[in-house]
């Protein structure tokens, strides 16, 4: 059985990782100039936003051209999926009819304005629901799109139900949960438990723990398959680091 308040000091740690991060990770300046630069172009690339790299992903925007978006919702399936192949995408067959799903949704839901989906809701839980109305997101993604608006384009500051915002459990940050010995070996790779956990161990913030850990694993734990435990900003208590070092 656990007992959170040994977690306590790992978790204060991955809480300050993350403000630092929100101040220098390049990673957020590409997601923020994305949302800024064309609203539309944010939904695209969270759709794309699965089994692929997160730096192939959220370039797609630089392979689009600068249209309107009357020129934009013409584009065919077929352009799309030029679109995706010239970005390096590695799924752009089915992703490109997914772009042209959403791009008649946004259309006929929200007058060509994708920016409606959350300037126009109350909740983070209304943003959820209306991103999992597009083809090809799941919870996952969804709950990553409403983090993301959010923590860098200050979305919903006045809403109330931010202790719903649950992580986004991907292979990095799941990988990153069990290193630390939240979840044991056995439920590693349950996206329920990872999730519950991560409200157990910040009840008022779950969210707050999904991009240190996400950052953590993708470029300490997994980059180019190789260790980097001396760096790594959690390392004392890391399960694995501590057999590197």
């Amino acid at each position: 059985m656990h007992d959170f308040s040994d977690f306590k000091p790992v978790v204060n740690s991955l809480l300050n990782y993350g403000e630092l991060l929100a101040k220098e990770s390049d990673e957020i300046n590409t997601v923020m100039n994305v949302i800024r630069r064309n609203p539309t172009f944010f939904v695209l690339c969270c759709i794309a936003d699965k089994n692929a790299d997160a730096d192939i992903v959220w370039a797609i925007p630089n392979h689009i051209p600068n249209c309107s978006f009357e020129e934009i919702e013409n584009f065919s399936r077929e352009q799309w999926e030029k679109i995706l192949k010239n970005a390096g995408y590695n799924r752009p067959t089915k992703v490109s009819a997914e772009y042209v799903s959403a791009i008649k949704r946004i259309r006929n839901k929200y007058d060509g304005h994708a920016e409606k989906i959350w300037n126009e809701s109350k909740s983070f839980a209304e943003i959820i629901v209306k991103f999992l109305e597009f083809k090809g997101i799941g919870k996952k993604i969804a709950t990553m799109a409403a983090n993301m608006l959010y923590r860098y384009n200050g979305v919903g500051r006045t809403f109330s139900d931010k202790h719903f915002m649950d992580i986004s459990p991907d292979t990095h940050v799941k990988q990153v949960f069990n290193m630390l010995g939240f979840v044991d070996d056995e439920h590693a790779d349950d996206t329920n438990i990872v999730v519950y956990m991560a409200r157990a161990l910040n009840p008022d913030a779950p969210y707050l723990l999904d991009y240190p850990c996400y950052y953590i694993g993708k470029n300490f734990c997994k980059k180019r398959g190789q260790k980097k435990c001396s760096d790594c900003p959690v390392k004392d208590w890391c399960k694995i680091c501590e057999k590197n070092i």
